[in-house]
């Protein structure tokens, strides 16, 4: 969509160029101007200095249903609400130029939010500072070519204030993630390997299998640790009420028998004298692991 400025004749006077947008917004004082796309288009702002065609600064807001200025036309509310979603409800503030000054997320839905109402010429209309374009300066620079934030793994509302129910629900969505990224893996190996249409595939030395049985345990490994740093991320954002429980105590006594229970499996396996799959093989190489894991565990057990 276009928008252009036009003047008190009608004749063409700026344009703003074209952009996804479905709202203009005039500050209260007229001097600001807000073109922004909301609804079913992702939540791009732009800020603009009608007076002098100058644009501010840029801000996402995404899944927003509501918009509106302060009283002193240096503040912008937009903020996500019920009934349009039941998650992420909450209200942002943007300075004139699209600098974020503030951001709150409700547990549970919000309807309404706005600024306080104040009679007209209670706040007088000041220019923007000197320092308030956000396009041309280093930090502006800096700002817009960064890469985008990574965004944080979804939780569910009924869950956000429980620390022991959100570890395992962030502990389970990484491990369906990694399982998601070895069979793609695998998947994608398979073809590599596959020969034409048809046709036998080949069959991988020892040395292939153990190289690919070490990516895919690289790949396990990764997942497991970027699910301990989200819930490290997760857990620093939680209240001084909910940070103390989240520190539960592992039973080392359990954990112990656990392993001791995969050790057998293991002597089994080899007193077995069967040709193991490549899967029961990765299992045997463990051994030493799982040895070193139970002495760990029967240690701290004796500790607790």
């Amino acid at each position: 969509a276009q928008a252009m400025l036009f003047d008190a004749r009608g004749k063409p006077k700026f344009s703003f160029g074209t952009g996804s947008r479905n709202t203009v917004s005039y500050s209260p004082h007229g001097r600001f101007v807000l073109l922004a796309g909301f609804g079913n288009i992702h939540g791009k702002l732009e800020f603009w200095e009608k007076n002098k065609c100058k644009k501010l600064g840029d801000a996402d807001s995404p899944a927003s249903s509501l918009v509106g200025w302060s009283p002193c036309s240096r503040y912008l509310l937009t903020a996500t609400t019920f009934p349009r979603l039941r998650v992420d409800n909450g209200f942002t503030i943007f300075k004139y130029n699209g600098e974020q000054m503030y951001d709150e997320r409700e547990s549970e839905e919000l309807y309404q939010v706005a600024f306080r109402p104040a009679e007209k010429g209670v706040y007088p209309d000041r220019p923007m500072s000197p320092d308030a374009d956000r396009t041309g300066s280093a930090a502006g620079a800096s700002a817009s070519s960064a890469a985008p934030a990574k965004p944080k793994m979804y939780i569910p509302p009924s869950i956000r204030n429980d620390p022991a129910k959100m570890a395992e629900y962030m502990a389970k969505a990484k491990q369906t993630s990694a399982g998601e990224a070895a069979k793609k893996i695998d998947s994608q190996q398979t073809s590599l390997r596959s020969g034409p249409p048809g046709s036998a595939a080949p069959q991988l030395s020892k040395s292939q299998k153990k190289r690919l049985a070490q990516k895919e345990k690289a790949k396990r490994a990764e997942a497991e640790e970027e699910a301990a740093r989200e819930l490290a991320r997760q857990m620093g954002t939680a209240t001084v009420e909910t940070s103390e429980p989240e520190k539960e105590q592992i039973d080392w006594n359990k954990k112990a028998r656990n392993l001791k229970k995969k050790l057998r499996q293991i002597e089994q396996l080899k007193e077995s004298g069967k040709d193991l799959s490549d899967e029961q093989k990765a299992k045997v190489a463990s051994e030493a692991q799982i040895r070193r894991e139970i002495e760990d565990a029967e240690k701290r057990a004796a500790s607790q």
